[in-house]
């Protein structure tokens, strides 16, 4: 009979703390990419077509009651998706941080109430859905930024040489 005995150089422990560390650093890597690269998309007509927005009933009376700058009525409201008046777009672009907890990282924004409004019978668009919605090459990208942020990482890691 013989025995097998293992050493970890670094201590298992000590590479557990550098993984969890490394995949923490991936998941705000991809946050990240998501706010800079992502959001402001969701906000463009591409973003209504690439991402599958619900279609938008003209105003009742050709004119929003909102008022534009100067005072005037702004006649129909902005034309890009998810845009009236402006204000979700800053409020969220402003407020957007990666917050990582554990295994998972969560984008928090601050928006404005009217967001989770769904209308009248709730059959209107979900604007929460149209907002945080990923394409596949999205998603791929993301993927993609989440491993070179881990790699990168890890590739800091100093080695200890043992001599005997």
């Amino acid at each position: 009979m013989f025995r097998i005995e293992l050493t970890f150089d670094p201590p298992l422990k000590e590479f557990v703390r550098r993984w969890d560390k490394a995949r923490k650093a991936g998941l705000k890597a991809a946050g990240e990419l998501w706010i800079q690269k992502f959001l402001r998309r969701h906000f463009t007509r591409e973003g209504a077509s690439r991402y599958g927005y619900k279609p938008r009933v003209a105003p009742r009376h050709g004119y929003s009651p909102r008022r534009a700058r100067g005072g005037s009525r702004n006649r129909g409201g902005d034309p890009r998706p998810l845009v009236h008046s402006g204000r979700l777009v800053s409020s969220v672009s402003r407020s957007a941080k990666v917050k990582v907890y554990g295994a998972s990282a969560r984008i928090e924004m601050e928006a404005p109430e009217y967001i989770r409004f769904r209308g009248h019978r709730g059959t209107g668009p979900d604007m929460v859905e149209e907002l945080t919605t990923v394409t596949g090459d999205e998603a791929e990208e993301l993927a993609e930024a989440y491993a070179a942020a881990i790699e990168e990482e890890l590739s800091r890691v100093r080695r200890r040489r043992r001599i005997r």
